[in-house]
């Protein structure tokens, strides 16, 4: 993938490129330009100026800002007024089914990556990093072509950002194309091979 003279509001980027087999993890603070980059790669926004040569045809986006807007729908969902139990939402497999795989398929890719154990759960029941990796699983299951996860280990305890590493790798392991953003040093994945650093957009 090769971006050249990339102008998208405050994103500026004069040449970046990457190869196949490369894991790079883009850093910058906030308002660096990394989101609105991802909403560029995806095709959620547009650039003004500028190309992208060899983007992936299917780019999907993992960010906490649909970890809890998927939360918010099954709080609007929630049932337990009109049940003799309180409703717990929709099941893991119930939302790993979404992206359309089947429940085998799902079943099988959430036991080979060691996440299983929340497939049968309400979502509602589940830790912010349990409920992280279930949408990233969702997301592969979709089968993109590259995978960009935004800032996935912001707010995570110790377990849950080593789970996740854990599952990242796993991942790279199993040959999927991953791009990650970070805002901190600490937040780049050992699974990453390149670095790249984004000031200001």
């Amino acid at each position: 993938m090769l971006l050249e003279n990339l102008r998208c509001r405050s994103l500026r980027i004069d040449r970046w490129e990457t190869n196949p087999g490369e894991i790079w993890c883009l850093i910058g603070g906030n308002a660096s330009g990394k989101s609105l980059l991802a909403s560029v790669l995806s095709g959620d926004s547009t650039p003004e100026n500028g190309s992208i040569e060899q983007l992936p045809k299917r780019v999907s986006w993992a960010s906490f800002e649909v970890q809890q807007s998927t939360y918010e729908a099954e709080i609007e969902n929630d049932d337990t007024d009109y049940l003799d139990r309180i409703d717990h939402g929709s099941t893991g497999l119930q939302i790993l089914l979404q992206s359309g795989a089947d429940e085998s398929q799902a079943r099988d890719f959430a036991s080979k990556l060691r996440v299983d154990y929340i497939l049968d759960r309400g979502y509602k029941l589940l830790s912010s990093g349990e409920a992280r990796k279930l949408l990233l699983l969702k997301d592969i299951l979709s089968n993109p072509d590259l995978l960009i996860l935004d800032e996935p280990f912001e707010g995570l305890d110790t377990v849950s950002r080593e789970e996740l590493t854990s599952l990242c790798q796993s991942l790279v392991d199993e040959g999927h194309d991953l791009l990650f953003l970070a805002n901190r040093i600490d937040d780049i994945p050992p699974c990453s091979t390149h670095l790249g650093i984004l000031q200001r957009g």
